[in-house]
């Protein structure tokens, strides 16, 4: 009966190893991370004028954009972070350019020509090109990405919230079905702009990578809350 319990103890030591390794290694593929955050207003925009820009944050989202530099500083040694004033409080606070950065990033895309701006400077709109995600990490790690930045979880469902989006938005969809997650149900609320939602509950797998990386989505919305809550205490003074 001892030798028993003995064993059961170590088959239960094991397990518990084996599954604190599994969370500890739950690395991300970068570049699929970074292309999840991208804001897809209409494509990605870009133009010859500003052909070094990864994309502009609001000061709500300053935790991404030092993620980001984390994760690409040691190997992009022209990637900067700029601080721009914003007139109106969620307007754009924060820009990551990098030219070596971009041209990797931009890679991923298919562009067509949109219109001439003020300065007579062509501007692009991209649409992610098809297998950029070709295994599986790279899938998980687009959908943490875009998690992270355009993602709620209310108890267990999931969900991914778009406006305009040209093509991250049916890319999220297909991958969440590939990757096993159940209930994926999508929701177009028309209006100007256009809001798309996916909602889902994500697979066994993919569930162990939120338990690690969904932090960086909880302080995101975290000040994005206190804004709204302070600019509320504000207006009602």
């Amino acid at each position: 009966m001892k030798r028993k319990k003995k064993i059961l103890v170590c088959f239960i030591s094991l397990i518990s190893i084996f599954t604190f390794g599994q969370k500890k290694d739950l690395i991300l593929d970068k570049e699929s991370f970074l292309l999840g955050t991208l804001n897809d207003y209409m494509g990605r925009r870009v133009s010859q004028d500003d052909e070094d820009k990864i994309d502009n944050y609001g000061s709500f989202e300053k935790s991404l954009v030092l993620k980001i530099d984390s994760l690409f500083t040691s190997n992009f040694d022209d990637l900067l972070i700029k601080k721009t004033e914003p007139v109106q409080v969620f307007e754009y606070e924060y820009k990551i350019n990098s030219k070596k950065l971009a041209a990797k990033i931009n890679s991923n895309y298919t562009y067509k020509k949109y219109s001439w701006s003020q300065k007579k400077d062509t501007t692009f709109y991209g649409k992610l090109k098809e297998n950029v995600f070709d295994n599986e990490l790279k899938k998980i790690s687009f959908i943490i990405g875009a998690y992270s930045r355009f993602g709620e979880q209310k108890d267990k469902r999931y969900s991914l919230r778009f406006v305009n989006s040209l093509s991250k938005f049916a890319e999220c969809e297909k991958i969440l079905k590939e990757l096993g997650c159940k209930k994926v149900e999508i929701k177009i609320i028309k209006a100007i702009p256009t809001t798309q939602l996916i909602f889902f509950k994500p697979s066994r797998k993919l569930e162990l990578y939120f338990g690690k990386h969904k932090y960086l989505n909880k302080q995101i919305i975290e000040s994005r809350d206190d804004i709204i809550k302070e600019l509320n205490e504000r207006h009602n003074k």
